[in-house]
């Protein structure tokens, strides 16, 4: 583990922007700067999902309710849903499933709503993301402009991925998750050097200026690797992009060591 904790300290310091990382293999863990609070980007939508699934197991959700598309729903940026018709029927599920496989803002705004804004905050209370705040929808450019963002650390994203992984879920409610984040469609960060023979669930966040990306990576004899590698402050988003790609090859590669 030191070798790759000063592999991973001198990307660090190549990079031109800010990175705050955060690694946890069995016992094992390494972090940089992992406490900071940073804005979220689309990372902010672990917690939601996990949400979801939290109030589905008690019965306050039901993952087969459908919901209609309103025409005020539709946002733009990530996902395919602000390019269909009003009216559409989906299941909670199957927004769940696009706000994760393609980062869907029009799903995850629905979603947030059907959730509750302070449900999802008191589930992050309740877990101990201490660093982890929803105060706004997914392209509430009004709301970032008077200072109400997402926030999130990589302490906290880890924590996220454990806790799907091997936390209080019910193994359906897991299976469902995992399979959501092994269906990502944005592999172009930590899964980006890997090979195929590599299991990786991941979720990717941007924003000007923010590239993110969290993976649980799975090793041939089973073991998990949890990684979350967030960048911010870049010139331009091909420098954090490098930093994550680079960082998700030495994590693989000491992953399939074991």
């Amino acid at each position: 583990m030191e070798y790759l904790r000063e592999e991973m300290m001198g990307i660090v310091q190549e990079c031109s922007g800010k990175v705050s990382f955060s690694v946890l293999l069995d016992d094992e863990s390494l972090s940089w700067e992992e406490d900071r609070r940073i804005s979220s980007a689309s990372l902010i939508k672990l917690p939601i999902l996990m949400a979801a699934y939290e109030q589905i197991q008690t019965g306050r959700l039901r993952a087969d309710a459908m919901i209609v598309l309103r025409h005020e729903d539709h946002v733009e940026g990530a996902g395919v849903l602000n390019g269909l018709h009003d009216g559409l029927t989906l299941s909670i599920e199957d927004l769940l499933t696009l706000m994760i496989t393609v980062s869907d803002n029009t799903a995850t705004n629905r979603l947030i709503e059907l959730i509750g804004m302070d449900s999802i905050n008191r589930f992050c209370l309740d877990w101990n993301l201490k660093g982890t705040f929803l105060n706004r929808k997914m392209m509430d450019f009004p709301s970032l402009e008077m200072g109400k963002d997402n926030w999130t650390s990589s302490e906290d994203v880890v924590s996220c991925l454990t806790l799907i992984n091997e936390g209080p879920f019910e193994e359906a409610s897991r299976k469902k998750m995992l399979t959501m984040l092994s269906r990502q469609q944005f592999r172009d960060k930590l899964p980006a050097l890997l090979g195929d023979d590599v299991k990786v669930f991941n979720k990717t966040g941007e924003l000007p200026g923010v590239e993110h990306d969290c993976a649980i990576i799975e090793s041939a004899s089973g073991k998990y690797a949890y990684v979350a590698v967030l960048t911010y402050e870049l010139p331009a988003p091909e420098e954090g992009r490098r930093v994550i790609r680079t960082m998700g090859k030495l994590i693989g590669d000491y992953v399939h060591s074991f």
